[in-house]
């Protein structure tokens, strides 16, 4: 790659066929009819754009040139080609959406010299590790007390929450592309402006967690670059994929034309074991729920009558007692501190156990110094793992099977 993004990362983790198709095999694909959200956005950040240029300078639009630029933009745009996703609105509805968004923020910050802007629409280059990343600034300024401040415009209709923006990344990983550019000690504060309901969040991150973003970042880049197959991940977004004439999961020409014999005979004698233990799983949860409450009243029993076993027509039940200790679990308070001590007692080694699937998630999130991580990885291999999840049946087999 000559450079990664953060939106990149993202669309990987969201369907690597997909990634695989636009950043790694560059296919062309039919430029597609823009979604009036989209549209919407865009105008708006042109509007706000051009209102924070001519501030620079002394200049300060008024609200009518400001809407003018934005409605001139949209309006440009409009043609019965435009994907409307929400039934009953239309186009209009939008366009006074975004203007009402506009106007409110220009209320909310007139004359705007909160802060001085440095740059907008600032197409900003940095390292993230060895990996050369790209990002775009929507608004860079300095507050009166020499901070920089990152700011972003989000017209989206959805309101996150603040953990989710604490979770986010674009920014953060702005604030280290800011650092290398300008100041390593420079200090930044984040804004994440929502515009439709007037809404911003405003947060800082500490050295510590921009360096485990970093971390974080880097892992991720190289568990994409070991990924040898990119296989797909159907999900919703499937429908707004541009990519499906590409993709084996919608399209059945990538299918191959004729399945053998043995295959067709295989699949339908799978789905016949496929019920077949569904209904042993059935009876097995049916005697278990039974041999369940069945043992919690022939032990009470005992206790009341001090047995130690009891007798029926067909066999006899020893009834045996002991005693346990209970230890914090993962999640329980006091678990640090037990793991602490284990180790200085030098007993963790006997009693840990390795859980791979724990393992692979704290690799995925990035949870592990840079030597730790190289030194797991000189153990992995890359597992291709296929796998039937289910069963589908038609409405009729589906009836059947139950």
């Amino acid at each position: 790659m000559n450079h990664y993004s953060n939106s990149q990362i993202s669309a990987y983790f969201k369907c690597p066929r997909r990634y695989k198709l636009q950043y790694i095999d560059k296919v062309p694909v039919p430029k597609l009819a823009k979604g009036v959200e989209a549209l919407m956005g865009s105008s708006i950040h042109l509007a706000l754009q051009e209102l924070y240029k001519q501030a620079k300078f002394g200049n300060i639009l008024s609200f009518e040139q400001v809407s003018q630029i934005y409605l001139a933009d949209f309006d440009k745009s409009i043609s019965d080609e435009l994907i409307i996703p929400r039934p009953g609105l239309t186009p209009e509805h939008y366009r006074n959406n975004g203007l009402q968004m506009i106007s409110k923020f220009y209320e909310a910050n007139y004359p705007f010299q909160q802060s001085q802007t440095v740059e907008l629409e600032y197409r900003i280059r940095f390292m993230v590790g060895p990996y050369p990343f790209v990002g775009i600034i929507d608004r860079l300024s300095l507050d009166q007390q020499g901070v920089f401040e990152i700011h972003d415009y989000k017209t989206s209709l959805n309101l996150p929450t603040i953990e989710t923006i604490e979770d986010d990344t674009q920014l953060a990983l702005y604030l280290i592309g800011i650092k290398q550019n300008y100041d390593p000690k420079t200090e930044a504060k984040l804004y994440w402006h929502f515009l439709y309901f007037q809404h911003t969040y405003q947060l800082t991150k500490t050295e510590e967690e921009l360096k485990q973003l970093e971390e974080t970042m880097v892992q991720k880049i190289r568990m994409i670059e070991r990924d040898p197959y990119y296989l797909p991940n159907e999900s919703a977004l499937c429908d707004w994929c541009s990519y499906t004439d590409f993709c084996p999961v919608k399209t059945p020409a990538l299918q191959p034309p004729e399945t053998p014999d043995e295959v067709l005979e295989a699949v339908d004698e799978y789905v016949e074991q496929w019920r077949a233990l569904q209904a042993l799983k059935q009876q097995a949860k049916k005697i278990e729920t039974f041999l369940s409450e069945a043992e919690k009243l022939i032990i009470e029993y005992a206790k009341q009558h001090e047995l130690t076993q009891l007798a029926g027509s067909k066999a006899t039940l020893p009834i045996s007692e002991s005693w346990q200790y209970q230890f914090p679990l993962s999640t329980d308070k006091g678990r640090k501190e037990f793991e602490i001590w284990l180790k200085e007692q030098n007993l963790w080694d006997d009693v840990s156990s390795l859980n791979t699937p724990r393992l692979n998630k704290l690799l995925k999130d990035g949870r592990f110094e840079p030597e730790t991580y190289e030194a797991l990885m000189a153990f992995s291999q890359m597992l291709h793992k296929l796998e039937i999840k289910k069963v589908i049946f038609s409405e009729k087999q589906e009836e059947e099977s139950d």
